[in-house]
């Protein structure tokens, strides 16, 4: 894994770079959803969190050095500071089909969500994240073994594409070709599926992709003891 640059001390500013032209039916998060659920949701843990528009100038010149950036958009361009290396590679969906192709891996359209967390200590997987028959996101699905290890060899063989994968809570989008599981599409950063771990999981994706950005220790992720596991249904 690349080496985090920031110190592990809590930093209690962050920097959350948006996209204004995301619309609602994409899985990029609206700047909408980022202000009503995501900046309340990160700012109940105390920190000062202050919204940028990718194309603002302070962005585009370079933030300060203070604060913690979280760019919640594949519109930013890193700064030198940044996994400008790896960084293209998300925006590349063509590379990512062909490579894992060649690797005997299937590919295909996912509307099921891996959360993969890289900490400094190791990798923590997340529980799967689905839709319900309204179209809502939702947090936990349940997965058998037999499902659960093919998607996680998965994930662990995404990741190794990256070399050292950068710090955070990615999202892994996939799906089911008999019974098979398919690779659609890695995101480094949370989504919109992602906020259907608010109030469900602790810590949420939002900081706990914090926490990893900041070096601070993540030791698992918890779901809510209330919370009831609904089934796959590919």
């Amino acid at each position: 894994m690349v080496p985090n640059p920031n110190p592990p001390t809590e930093q209690s500013l962050i920097h959350l770079i948006v996209n204004p032209g995301v619309e609602p039916d994409d899985l990029g998060l609206t700047v909408t959803q980022i202000e009503s659920l995501v900046v309340p949701a990160l700012r109940d843990h105390g920190l000062d969190v202050r919204v940028h528009a990718v194309d603002a100038p302070e962005v585009l010149e370079d933030l300060p050095a203070a604060g913690i950036t979280l760019p919640l958009t594949l519109a930013w361009t890193p700064t030198h500071s940044q996994p400008a290396d790896i960084w293209p590679k998300f925006q590349d969906q063509a590379w990512w089909q062909q490579t894992l192709q060649e690797k005997g891996f299937l590919t295909g359209p996912g509307s099921y969500w891996l959360p993969v967390v890289v900490t400094a200590k190791g990798v923590l997987y997340g529980e799967l994240i689905g839709r319900d028959s309204e179209g809502n996101y939702q947090q936990p699905i349940h997965l058998s073994d037999k499902m659960r290890q093919p998607l996680y060899y998965l994930a662990r063989h995404v990741l190794n594409q990256l070399g050292s994968p950068w710090p955070g809570c990615y999202c892994l989008q996939v799906g089911w070709i008999d019974d098979q599981v398919c690779f659609e599409r890695l995101w480094p950063f949370p989504i919109q599926p992602a906020l259907a771990s608010l109030g469900i999981q602790s810590p949420d994706l939002f900081y706990a992709h914090y926490r990893c950005l900041a070096g601070l220790p993540l030791r698992d992720l918890r779901i809510n003891a209330d919370v009831t596991y609904q089934v796959l249904n590919p």
